[in-house]
C-alpha cells in the first residue's frame, strides 16, 4: 500500500496545577517542536519517512475560521506502511503533585488521515505514560477516522486525563 499520512500535533500540555481541575493553574507546554514550525524534526526522533514538510498540500479542509496550520506539518512519504515520530516528555518535576493524584495532561492536537483511490492511511497518535522504569501506567490511541477520498480535512482531537499516581515520563 502507498502511504502517505499528515499529521500536525499542535500541543501536548502536562499541567502544573495545584488542584485535580484542569482549570486551575497555568498549564506547561512540554513538547519539543510540536508544531513542526522549526521546519525539522527537532526535538523527535522520527522513524522512516517523517519528516517536516511545507503545509502547502496540506489543506485547511476540517479547521476552523480561526485556526491555521502554519508553515510546516509532520508528513509521511510515500512507501512504507509505518512511519512515526516520538518525543519522551520528562515530568518528574510534578512527581509529588502527580501521586498526590493532583496532576492530568491535556492533549491537543490535529491529524490528517487519507484515501488516495485503493490505498488508505489512517493517522494515529499514541500517547503512552510511564513509570521511572519504564513501565506504562497508562496509554491512549487517537485515530482520524474521518477519511474521505481525496479530500484532505483535519481532525481535531482533544483528550484530557488524570495522570496516574508513579508516572514520570510522557511519550
Amino acid at each position: 500500500m502507498t502511504t502517505h499520512q499528515i499529521s500536525r500535533l499542535c500541543s501536548f500540555l502536562a499541567l502544573v496545577a495545584t488542584s485535580p481541575t484542569l482549570f486551575a493553574g497555568t498549564p506547561i507546554n512540554r513538547v519539543i517542536n510540536g508544531d513542526a514550525e522549526t521546519g525539522d524534526m527537532t526535538g523527535w526522533t522520527p522513524i522512516n519517512q517523517l519528516e517536516a514538510r511545507s503545509s502547502s498540500s496540506a489543506g485547511v479542509a476540517g479547521l476552523l475560521e480561526c485556526e491555521t496550520i502554519g508553515a510546516f506539518s509532520f508528513t509521511g512519504g510515500t512507501g512504507t506502511a509505518i512511519e512515526s515520530a516520538s518525543q519522551t516528555i520528562d515530568i518528574a518535576d510534578e512527581s509529588v503533585g502527580i501521586d498526590a493524584g493532583e496532576r492530568e495532561f491535556l492533549f491537543r492536537g490535529l491529524l490528517q488521515s487519507r484515501r488516495l483511490g485503493a490505498g488508505l492511511d489512517t493517522g494515529v497518535i499514541e500517547i503512552v505514560l510511564r513509570d521511572a522504569a519504564g513501565n506504562p501506567t497508562a496509554s491512549y490511541t487517537l485515530l482520524d477516522l474521518t477519511v474521505s477520498t481525496g479530500i484532505y480535512d483535519w481532525e481535531r482531537l482533544t483528550l484530557s486525563e488524570m495522570i496516574p499516581a508513579t508516572t514520570r515520563t510522557i511519550d
